[in-house]
């Protein structure tokens, strides 16, 4: 039974076997062939019965392993070896004929021959075209090729090389000089060492060598320059005739340099050299600038800036004889220019310092012969001026003019080196000059731009002579009298004449007096003036002007003080005299040239004096009545000018003010005294103050409103609680007529038989207003005339009728006949109240008042 199982399962393997074999080369999924082909192999080995089909699986299964290993190395590059041993498998095992393997023996060959073309390359330069087609065709052969880092490799220096090369390329080939950045000559070399171990074969490579060679050619140029700037600046300058050859040397070589500067800094490179030709050149043409002026005079400026731009020159590489030489020249010529630049120098030397200069000269080792005529010619132009101010100072007084000493001021500015006798002059000049202008300002009213200095004191003279003409003292020959301003213009016809004192005015004068204004200089300042001149060196015409001046400024301040000595000390009544001379005073001091601020003041003081006495002098004798307010303010005044008691005009005001004072005391006391004092006197107290010289308004009105009577008590108006009749409009105290309460509307008892036409609800209101038992005394109804207050109107409190009395106080005064007439029968005569009083006697007072 065992035997037969393990026959049957032999015969299911061997079936199942050859099934697994049958075109088992040609499947594609090689892996799942191997894991068949083991289990067959794994199943067989188990099996009891020995069958002969197991070798076979076994070869079979080597050559589907074979298989997968050639399918993998598609995928995956693998190296040449293990490629070839994949081969020698496939030989042993005779399946070398297959399709797969004579695939993998095409690439072999291909990456034999690739192999072979990349040693060639790399034994010998090639271009880069043929190493980057190399590592193209590689890219398609799926092998490790051993040559192809190094084809790689060396692709990648000379791509390296030609990066770095690139900024020394664009250099040598750019047309514009300084296009790109400095470049490092020590780079440029190892660029160049570095290029002869490239494997491409670059033209790159020539052009980087030809820039090497140019940077030699220009270094040994540059070198060659530096070596004859050095051998002209040790050059001798003992021989006076080798400056016009020595001149041309320099600027050639000079002119050679800045070709070679500008040839190096075309190169782009950092050439050490290039700072030293640079400052070589700038010496050169230094140098150049220095032996120029050997045949001409040079500036102060020129030297300066030579000086200035020798120490910014570095001459630590290159100096010698030539440049000490000159340094040492054109500080000389500094110090040369220094004493002869006289004019725009302000600190002057002195001769010995000149001398001193001309000796140095012989000294240094390089002449300028036109700067050492200059030096010898100031030398004596100083010493001719030193003559010049000798004989000026042995002058008198007299003859030492204004006009010769700024002639030697301005010579000696020009050509005098410092001196005693030069300090003197400047400082005699500047005194003189700074008085003038010190004389220009204070006197700023007569001076313009066509009036100098004299023309300004002349102005100033002339005018104090009309101010002397004004006081009656002219010092002139011939006084005018047709125009005060001004003296000139003898045939104007054009002029004007005041209304008040008939003086005549050039309109051309009045023109000039508007256009120079108020401003006057003070007599103090030109006496300052006038000593500080006392000791001027030089005679000066202004000064002999302002002596005259002072003198007549004096002579008009004394007639000022005359006039105002009298003006303010004046009390009597007649003001005539005080302002005929108080004109004259003023005229005078208008029209004169020169003031002094204290006789000015006084002048004001008396003006405003005079003026108050004629305004208080207006007051008194005006045809109206002055007011108490305008007599104490107009007093007030005179008390803020130190008005004197014993003036006249002072008087009158204080004797008409204690008068209206007096009468105004007594007036208020009766105007309160609620009705104490009779309305007979009340009236004559009335008539008294009109008749008074002074007008008291506030007053007059009080008392007249105290002569008003009212109620049945016949009493004035005082500030005991009142009610108004509605039709007639007495006011009526209420305790006098004894109401209890205040009604709305109030009929007073004359009035009540006038009220029987009105509404119920009217005299409804009226008892419900009043007490039913009033004590008032009853009246009779006779037929009122027109009352004065329409029925309509209303009068509820007492400050109203208060406001209106107080309003219209004058209407005794101002009031006709008939309204005099209206006013007095104003109530019902018939009435049991007391009727009002009439006083016969004023009613011609009262028609006189409104007239």
């Amino acid at each position: 039974m065992v035997l037969k199982q393990c026959h049957i399962n032999a015969v299911s393997w061997i079936s199942r076997c050859n099934d697994v074999l049958v075109n088992l080369h040609a499947r594609e999924d090689q892996d799942k062939v191997v894991n068949e082909l083991n289990c067959l192999l794994k199943d067989g080995a188990s099996l009891r019965i020995q069958v002969d089909e197991l070798p076979l699986v076994e070869l079979e299964l080597k050559k589907a392993c074979c298989r997968e290993k050639v399918l993998k190395a598609r995928d995956i590059k693998m190296p040449m070896d293990s490629i070839q041993q994949l081969m020698m498998e496939a030989f042993v095992l005779q399946i070398e004929k297959e399709k797969l393997f004579v695939d993998l023996s095409g690439v072999i060959e291909a990456a034999r021959c690739w192999e072979e073309r990349a040693t060639k390359l790399l034994a010998q330069e090639a271009q880069m075209l043929d190493f980057e087609d190399i590592i193209r065709i590689s890219a398609d052969i799926p092998v490790l090729l051993p040559s192809l880092d190094d084809i790689e490799d060396a692709v990648a220096m000379a791509k390296s090389w030609l990066e770095n090369s690139a900024p020394f390329l664009v250099s040598s080939s750019s047309v514009i000089s300084g296009s790109v950045s400095s470049l490092k000559l020590e780079v440029l070399k190892g660029l160049v060492s570095h290029s002869k171990l490239l494997k491409v074969s670059l033209d790159e490579r020539r052009m980087l060598e030809m820039v090497m060679k140019n940077c030699d050619e220009w270094q040994q140029d540059a070198s060659y320059a530096l070596q004859d700037a050095r051998c002209i600046l040790s050059t001798d300058l003992n021989d006076d005739g080798k400056y016009s050859c020595l001149l041309g040397k320099v600027e050639h070589l000079a002119t050679r340099m800045e070709s070679i500067c500008k040839a190096g800094l075309s190169l782009s490179f950092d050439f050490a050299e290039i700072p030293k030709l640079q400052n070589a050149c700038s010496m050169l043409r230094w140098c150049s600038r220095a032996l120029s002026f050997c045949t001409c005079a040079p500036s102060s400026e020129d030297v300066e800036s030579l000086m200035e731009a020798a120490e910014n020159l570095s001459v630590i590489s290159v100096s010698g004889t030539l440049w000490s030489a000159l340094i040492d020249g054109v500080k000389w010529l500094r110090k040369a220019l220094g004493v002869i630049s006289l004019p725009g120098n302000y600190e002057r030397c002195k001769l010995s310092d000149a001398e001193a200069v001309l000796a140095e000269s012989q000294s240094i080792h390089i002449s300028f012969p036109l700067m050492v005529n200059q030096l010898v010619n100031a030398i004596h132009k100083h010493k001719l001026w030193l003559e010049q101010a000798e004989r000026f100072f042995s002058l008198n007084s007299e003859e030492r003019s204004w006009s010769l000493i700024l002639e030697l001021k301005e010579l000696g500015k020009a050509s005098a080196f410092s001196c005693s006798e030069l300090n003197l002059v400047l400082y005699e000049v500047e005194k003189v000059e700074k008085w003038k202008q010190q004389f220009v300002e204070i006197i700023g009213r007569f001076v313009d731009d066509r009036n100098s200095l004299a023309d300004a004191l002349q102005k100033v003279k002339q005018s104090l002579d009309i101010s002397l003409n004004i006081y009656g003292r002219s010092w002139s020959a011939k006084p005018r009298k047709l125009c005060i301003c001004y003296t000139g213009y003898k045939e104007e016809k054009d002029f004007l004449t005041c209304s008040m004192c008939k003086d005549c005015y050039h309109l051309r004068c009045l023109e000039s007096a508007l256009k120079y204004g108020e401003k006057q200089p003070e007599l103090r300042m030109l006496i300052e003036l006038l000593y500080d001149s006392e000791n001027f060196l030089a005679r000066i015409g202004e000064k002999d002007l302002l002596q005259q001046i002072v003198e007549q400024a004096h002579e008009c301040k004394k007639c000022l003080r005359e006039i105002l000595d009298f003006a303010l000390s004046y009390l009597d009544k007649d003001l005539t005299v005080v302002c005929e001379k108080l004109t004259i005073a003023l005229k005078a001091t208008e029209v004169a040239g020169v003031c002094d601020n204290q006789d000015k003041c006084d002048l004001e003081l008396a003006s405003a004096r005079n003026s108050w006495r004629v305004r208080g002098k207006r007051l008194l004798e005006d045809a109206q009545k002055p007011t108490m307010q305008l007599v104490q303010r107009h007093m007030k005044e005179g008390l803020a000018m130190s008005i004197p008691p014993e003036d006249y005009i002072w008087q009158k005001l204080a004797k008409l003010k204690d008068i209206g004072l007096q009468w105004a005391d007594h007036a208020k006391k009766v105007g309160t005294d609620s009705g104490a004092l009779g309305l007979d006197k009340v009236f004559e107290l009335i008539s008294e103050g009109e008749n008074l010289p002074i007008y008291l308004d506030k007053e007059l009105k009080l008392l007249r409103a105290r002569s008003m009577l009212y109620c049945i008590c016949r009493k004035p108006f005082d500030n005991r609680a009142k009610v108004v009749c509605k039709l007639c409009g007495e006011w009526y105290h209420i305790d006098c007529i004894k109401l209890l309460t205040l009604p709305k509307i109030y009929f007073c008892a004359a009035c009540e038989p006038q009220t029987e036409g009105l509404s119920v609800s009217l005299l409804a209101d009226q008892e419900r207003s009043t007490n039913a038992k009033s004590v008032e005394p009853k009246t009779p109804s006779p037929r009122h005339t027109k009352s004065r207050k329409k029925p309509g109107e209303t009068e509820s409190i007492v400050m109203q009728t208060m406001l209106a009395f107080e309003n219209h106080s004058n209407v005794f005064s101002h009031c006709s006949g008939i309204d005099w007439l209206k006013w007095k029968n104003r109530k019902p005569l018939r009435r049991t109240a007391k009727k009002r009083t009439e006083l016969k006697i004023l009613s011609q007072f009262f028609h006189r008042q409104g007239k």
